[in-house]
C-alpha cells in the first residue's frame, strides 16, 4: 500500500509529538506558475493576508463582484477549486500553536489562565495527562471539528458549486459554506464543522462560522467552547498557493481573539484516511493483539 507523502503525520503530530513530525516531511518547493488553472480569478494583488489591516470583519452588505449563484458566474470565481495540502511553513505555525510555552509567541493563542495552565499539561510534547498520551479528538478517532480541522498535515479538497463551497478533508470531514445569500438559521444545531456562510468580495472569500459543538477542537488538545466563532478569508496568492486568514474569538477560552494564517500548496494525489482503519494506537494506549486468524 502507498500512502501520500504525509502518510500518519497526523497522528504522529497528535501522539509522537508534532516536532518529529515536522522532522518526517520532505515536500517540493512551490512551483511558479503564470495563470490560474481551468480559468478563474487570482485574489486581488492588494490583498495579501494580514499585513493589509489589523483585522477583518465578517460583512455579507460589503460583498462585491461574482457571487457564484450560476453556474454561468462560476468561471469569474478564483480557482480555489481541487486538491489542496498544508505547506511546511505553516506546519511548523501549528507544532508552536500546540507545543510552545511561550506565551509571547505569535503563533500561540492568548488562553485564558484556566486553559492555558490545561494547554500545558496537556500539549503534545509532554505527551498529555498524566502522561498517558495527549488528550484529543484525533487519538480516539473523533472529528477535529472547526476550526482545528483546518490546521492539520492533511490534504483539503475544495469543490466549488453555484452557492455553496465544500471543503472535503483527508480524513473524510466535510465543511459546507453557503455562499447562496442565506443568514445562518435562527437556532442552528451544533455540529463539529459548525454552520458556515460566506460571500465574495474582490476574489477573496469570507467565512463565518458559528454553532460549533464544544467537543470539536479550536488547535490540537484544546477544545472549543459553545462560544467559539470563526471567521475566515480565502484567496489564492498565487495559482498554487492558497490562504486562509484566520480569527477565533470565545469570551470561554481566549483573552483576546486569537488571529492566524495557514497557506496550503495545490497538489493532485490526496488519498483516504480511515482512523479508524487498523487503529492500535487509541490516545496512548497501544494494542498489538494478532488480528484473529
Amino acid at each position: 500500500m502507498t500512502h501520500h507523502k504525509f502518510g500518519d503525520l497526523r497522528s504522529n503530530l497528535r501522539r509522537a509529538g508534532a516536532a518529529a513530525a515536522v522532522a518526517a516531511i520532505c515536500l517540493a518547493g512551490e512551483l511558479a506558475c503564470a495563470q490560474a488553472p481551468g480559468g478563474g480569478r487570482m485574489g486581488p494583488a492588494d490583498d495579501k493576508g494580514p499585513n493589509l489591516a489589523p483585522t477583518f470583519t465578517f460583512d455579507p452588505s460589503q460583498k462585491s463582484g461574482p457571487q457564484g449563484t450560476s453556474w454561468a458566474e462560476m468561471p469569474q470565481l478564483p480557482a480555489i477549486a481541487g486538491d489542496w495540502f498544508t505547506d511546511n511553513a505553516s506546519f511548523g505555525k501549528i507544532q508552536q500553536t500546540s507545543d510552545s510555552p511561550d506565551p509571547n509567541n505569535p503563533n500561540v493563542a492568548p488562553l485564558l489562565k484556566k486553559w492555558w495552565d490545561y494547554r500545558m499539561i496537556n500539549k503534545v510534547e509532554n505527551k498529555g495527562l498524566n502522561g498517558g498520551g495527549a488528550v484529543n479528538n484525533a487519538a480516539n478517532c473523533v472529528p477535529d471539528g472547526m476550526p482545528g480541522i483546518m490546521s492539520l498535515p492533511l490534504g483539503y479538497e475544495f469543490s466549488v458549486d453555484p452557492g455553496r463551497v465544500m471543503i472535503l478533508s483527508q480524513n473524510g470531514e466535510v465543511r459546507r459554506i453557503w455562499t447562496d445569500g442565506r443568514p445562518h438559521p435562527s437556532d442552528p444545531d451544533e455540529k463539529f464543522e459548525g454552520d458556515s456562510i460566506g460571500y465574495w468580495k474582490n476574489g477573496v472569500l469570507y467565512v463565518d462560522t458559528i454553532a460549533i459543538l464544544p467537543t470539536a477542537e479550536m488547535f490540537v488538545g484544546m477544545p472549543d467552547s459553545e462560544k467559539s466563532h470563526v471567521i475566515e478569508r480565502m484567496f489564492l496568492k498565487t495559482p498554487k498557493k492558497l490562504e486562509i486568514d484566520t480569527i477565533v474569538t470565545d469570551p470561554d477560552r481566549l483573552r483576546a481573539p486569537f488571529r492566524y494564517v495557514r497557506t496550503y500548496d495545490r497538489d493532485t494525489s490526496m488519498e483516504e484516511e480511515i482512523c479508524q482503519e487498523n487503529n492500535r494506537d487509541n490516545n496512548g494506549t497501544i494494542d498489538l493483539t494478532p488480528p484473529p486468524p
